[in-house]
């Protein structure tokens, strides 16, 4: 879907990415969308298009500025080279969660240039509203799940910094020293 550049111009001025680990409206909890309004309807919208725009898998609310329950996800299909399907998931709760746990690489839009292991549960059972305010669930697995706890986290104020494993081999300081 190609973006109209307007509306691309008017989301990189009033829904900027927010960034950096110490940012307090990425580490404040965000709250539940109680009515489902028009101004929900359009945030949605722009939700979904921001997670286009920046060319990314999965964007929160809180990303941009809103402390509001919402987040943008995409799944993708066993390869991680193509998009089956994205959507927005208003107040996304994860109700289920698998034992047995995946290690994998992430990034995070709102910590650029960072890239570490995180574990994450290998299997999620997710309960959310669609836009009409009617309840869904679904059940994602492997990267899928990845991405919606990823994007839940921020809902709660959490970065994936926080999850990363290792973080003691980044402050090794004899990994500088010749």
């Amino acid at each position: 879907m190609k973006i109209k550049k307007e509306f691309e111009k008017y989301i990189r001025i009033h829904y900027p990415v927010q960034t950096w680990l110490y940012n307090e409206i990425l580490r404040k909890k965000s709250v539940n969308v109680e009515e489902f309004t028009d101004k929900i309807k359009e945030f949605e919208q722009i939700l979904h298009t921001g997670m286009q725009l920046y060319d990314w898998v999965g964007l929160a609310a809180t990303q941009i500025g809103e402390n509001i329950r919402m987040v943008a996800v995409c799944q993708l299909n066993k390869k991680q080279d193509t998009i089956i399907s994205s959507k927005v998931l208003i107040n996304p709760k994860i109700v289920e969660k698998s034992v047995k746990t995946s290690i994998e690489d992430e990034w995070c839009l709102s910590l650029p240039w960072m890239e570490w292991k995180v574990k994450r549960h290998h299997k999620v059972k997710v309960k959310y509203q669609d836009i009409e305010g009617k309840k869904h669930e679904m059940n994602l697995t492997w990267l899928n799940a990845g991405i919606v706890q990823h994007e839940i986290d921020h809902l709660d104020g959490i970065l994936f910094w926080d999850k990363v494993l290792n973080k003691d081999k980044w402050f090794d300081i004899k990994k500088f020293i010749k």
